[in-house]
Order: C-alpha cells, then structure tokens, then sequence
C-alpha cells in the first residue's frame, strides 16, 4: 500500500475522499482528487482572509476578526466538502448543475443602487 505525506492526506480529505480508498486507485484518480482538494483548500483560505479583513475593517477588532476568520474559513471548508462529496456523476446536465447553483448564487454579490448625481 502507498504511504501518502502530509499534503496529500489533507488535499485528499479536503476533497472528501478516502485515503485508503485512494490507496487503490490509480495515479490519475490521485492527482484528480489533490486538483480538487487544493481549490476547496484554496477558496476556504480565501473566504478567510476576507471574512477576517472585513470584520477588522467594520469593528477595529484584532481578535474578533481573528475567531470570525478561522470560524468562516472553516465553514466554508466543510460547506464546499459537502457540496462535492455530495454531487454524482449523472446523465443529464441539469442534474449536476443543480447543486452547484445555490451556493454559487449566493457568492454573487448584491447590486448597489446608485442614485444619479445632479
């Protein structure tokens, strides 16, 4: 059986996958579900630090942005795990976009409305 590093194991269970799973597959499947665990890893450390920056901007409070930044960057982790580890592949398109959707409407950010200057 192949000993996976530090890394590995995390981007894998980043990606919702079973190490002893992986163990079994082949390299292709490895590097699939590492590309996959990083951009969840990724887009959790981002929501991070801007949930983190946000807070500090709003209040001036190191360690309320702080406790706010790992808490948001943990939800979104676990957020994103559930929402790849829940989609399977099937026939129709509309099937695998839905449940994609939801979480990708919310990070679109709402219109401002700005009133004509005279």
């Amino acid at each position: 059986m192949r000993k996976f590093g530090f890394l590995e194991k995390l981007l894998y269970r980043c990606a919702g996958a079973s190490i002893e799973g992986l163990a079994q597959c082949p390299e292709s499947e490895h590097r699939k579900y590492g590309f996959i665990g990083a951009i969840i890893l990724l887009t959790s450390l981002f929501a991070m630090l801007s949930g983190g920056y946000a807070l500090y901007y709003i209040f001036q409070s190191q360690p309320y942005a702080v406790a706010f930044a790992v808490l948001w960057g943990l939800f979104i982790l676990n957020l994103d795990r559930f929402i790849v580890s829940s989609m399977r592949k099937s026939d129709s398109f509309l099937a695998r976009v839905r449940p994609g959707a939801t979480p990708a409407c919310h990070g679109v950010p709402p219109g401002h409305h700005h009133r004509p200057t005279a």
